[in-house]
């Protein structure tokens, strides 16, 4: 008796502490339909530009990456915007705003051997990426890519 009444608490409770946890539960991401997409590489990975009708044919045709353009890894992955700001190291005793100013960027933040530069609205930020990666002065480039983890539900 004593084992029946044991046995039967330990699944009351493992039930009750499954529908407990089941409400904290993560959602599993739901599959990206990609109908039209493009391969960019962004960062050293490869990524599928996703093809919009607001895109436009001519902007599809050429392998570009704009500000707001979504792209993802995979069928399961989250999809990602490009958001039109660069992570940017630079070498020793650079001066980031002459740099900005060089390349047509806008300086939003600097802190010692590190800044963010933003580019316009209709520059390609590969382009842009790979004159800012040839330039002497800068040492690393990342372009952010943002997947709203934190967004309200």
């Amino acid at each position: 008796m004593l084992k029946v009444t044991l046995t039967s608490l330990a699944i009351l409770a493992s039930g009750s502490a499954l529908a407990a946890a089941n409400g904290h539960l993560k959602e599993l991401a739901v599959p990206v339909q990609i109908e039209q997409s493009q391969t960019v590489e962004v960062n050293g990975q490869t990524y599928q530009r996703i093809i919009t009708q607001a895109t436009g044919q001519e902007v599809a045709d050429t392998i570009a990456l704009f500000a707001g353009d979504q792209v993802a890894q995979g069928a399961f992955n989250q999809v990602s915007k490009a958001t039109g700001t660069f992570f940017v190291a630079v070498t020793p005793n650079t001066d980031v705003k002459a740099l900005a100013k060089d390349l047509g960027l806008t300086l939003v933040f600097t802190n010692g051997e590190t800044a963010v530069l933003r580019a316009s609205e209709d520059a390609n930020l590969l382009q842009v990426s790979d004159v800012l990666r040839n330039d002497s002065r800068v040492d690393s480039v990342k372009i952010e890519l943002s997947r709203n983890k934190n967004k309200p539900e």
